[in-house]
């Protein structure tokens, strides 16, 4: 049997639906299952604050976030120090995870 492999979409490529709540239900009516969100274009990315809204919401999708590293030796530590990192600020916006939401750790 074959695994359905996810498909997203990029929130830039909806029309303006003028709340998050309205964006994502316009994603998964096109049949996505996730929304590639750009939180901040500044560089300032206010994780909690975003964990906290989507916990809000009640999400309970998968969380992929994009990292840049580069070749060095070090770079399983420092991925691996990453995620500890950004499971910390979920739980800090209160936005938990089931064992069937843990996509990205699969795909490590």
């Amino acid at each position: 049997m074959a695994m359905k492999l996810p498909t997203g979409i990029y929130e830039k490529a909806l029309p303006i639906c003028g709340s998050w709540e309205r964006t994502l239900s316009s994603a998964k009516a096109a049949g996505f299952d996730f929304l590639e969100m750009s939180i901040d274009e500044s560089g300032v990315v206010p994780f909690v604050d975003t964990f906290r809204k989507l916990a809000e919401m009640k999400f309970t999708g998968p969380v992929m976030l994009e990292m840049w590293n580069d070749d060095s030796p070090e770079s399983i530590r420092i991925v691996q120090h990453a995620r500890e990192w950004i499971l910390d600020r979920m739980a800090q916006g209160n936005l938990t995870r089931s064992e069937d939401s843990l996509v990205s750790d699969v795909m490590i």
